[in-house]
């Protein structure tokens, strides 16, 4: 079924390329501009031409409320059944094509909006919601959003995202926003520098190529240390560590490395044993490809130099990242489900926080041993460990999200 997309700022720069990669799906558009109509009709009458999708444009200046509920009010009306208006998807994006956040926001404005369907009507929701932006120690610009409920507590959850991923894109972080905040937690979620395959991060007064592609996994540290070092400025005084994916072990590698006494607890979504999934899900030839390679131009010093990797979405990775961070033995490797139940990781084993895990019986990395095996394995290992499995769910909990926020708001 195809959808009915919303891009604030959809006629130009990042915005301009979402609203081409959601009309190659087939998805109707409304784009949203403040100044440029005659850019946004003809890329009206270009996509309509190309993809044979409905495109809707609408002006609308979003620091104006009533421009807002008048922008969505047009939508549904144009896009949306009267009797059912949840055939309106409430998908706003400023991101690579398949995310599918659920947030209109401003460039330039440091509030979100979000959408409800309330008894057989839509309404729209301001949120306590804020877009800021944080450094990690080495002044990398790092974005991210601040959920915060009405009364706030010293209580906050840090959201670490996985390889090449976003604040933007899980479409769980909605759902969690909402758990959290009703416990009177906040919620920050940031990009940290393995964002996206190839970024461009302002580090300063210049810009640094990192993302997930070039990325060094103990540089993890850093960017997490500024997370914590921004909330503490809030006077937030208990921190939950949380991590899906990648971002697992990066904040298990966080916390082990400092001991910090605020963090009070640690969530895994989806952990994964990073050496295995490769091993299992790469072909030989490719596997022996990357292992020789990397060593030879980490060796010959161009550790930049990017190499095929089917697992990541733009199909690369550096020599450097993945000699360094992906092979056995490395500083990522200590989920070690490959080694069985009574193997033991020294880096799980130092955890003296409880530790909330949660995964899919369907989730395609995490399950590269059978279920038992794996929950033999974090059981023995981590000291206060948790295991809440979801019937149904893939890494991403695509269609779980309630589930997992039930889960979330039951053992956090």
């Amino acid at each position: 079924m195809n959808k009915n997309v919303l891009i604030t700022g959809g006629t130009r720069g990042i915005g301009e390329a979402i609203s081409r990669e959601f009309a190659k799906k087939g998805d109707n558009l409304i784009i949203n501009y403040i100044n440029s109509k005659e850019k946004a009709e003809n890329l009206k009458a270009e996509l309509e031409k190309i993809y044979n999708i409905n495109v809707l444009t609408i002006q609308a200046d979003l620091s104006d409320e009533k421009a807002i509920e008048n922008m969505v009010d047009i939508a549904i009306d144009k896009f949306g059944k009267r009797r059912n208006r949840t055939n309106f998807s409430k998908k706003i994006c400023r991101t690579r094509s398949n995310c599918k956040s659920s947030y209109i926001f401003s460039k330039w404005w440091c509030k979100l909006y979000k959408f409800y369907y309330n008894k057989s009507r839509w309404r729209l929701v301001l949120m306590k919601q804020k877009l800021v932006r944080l450094n990690s120690i080495d002044g990398i610009e790092m974005p991210g959003i601040l959920y915060e409920p009405e009364i706030r507590t010293n209580k906050i959850v840090i959201e670490v995202h996985g390889l090449c991923g976003s604040f933007y894109e899980n479409r769980f972080i909605d759902i969690l926003a909402k758990t959290y905040t009703n416990k009177g937690i906040s919620l920050l979620t940031f990009n940290n520098r393995g964002t996206n395959f190839v970024a461009e991060l302002l580090q300063g007064n210049e810009f640094k190529v990192i993302g997930g592609c070039h990325e060094r996994f103990k540089d993890c540290l850093l960017d997490i240390e500024g997370a914590i070092n921004f909330v503490k400025e809030k006077n937030y005084e208990k921190i939950i560590l949380q991590g899906h994916s990648y971002g697992c072990n990066k904040v298990i590698y966080y916390y082990n490395n400092k001991k910090d006494e605020s963090i009070k607890k640690l969530v895994l979504l989806g952990p994964c044993d990073i050496q295995k999934e490769c091993k299992m899900y790469l072909d030989e030839d490719e596997y022996n490809n990357l292992e020789t390679e990397s060593a030879r131009l980490v060796k010959e010093g161009k550790p930049s130099q990017l190499l095929d990797f089917s697992l990541n979405g733009n199909g690369k990775i550096s020599a450097g990242t993945y000699y360094h961070d992906f092979l056995p033995n490395t500083e990522t490797d200590f989920i070690r489900y490959r080694e069985g139940v009574n193997s033991k990781s020294k880096e799980l084993n130092n955890i003296d926080i409880p530790v909330l895990v949660v995964f899919g019986d369907m989730d395609e990395c995490v399950l590269t041993q059978d279920i038992k095996i794996i929950e033999g394995y974090l059981n023995n290992n981590i000291k206060e460990c948790n295991i809440q499995i979801i019937k149904g769910a893939d890494h991403s909990f695509t269609d779980k999200y309630k589930e997992l926020g039930d889960v979330i708001n039951n053992n956090i």
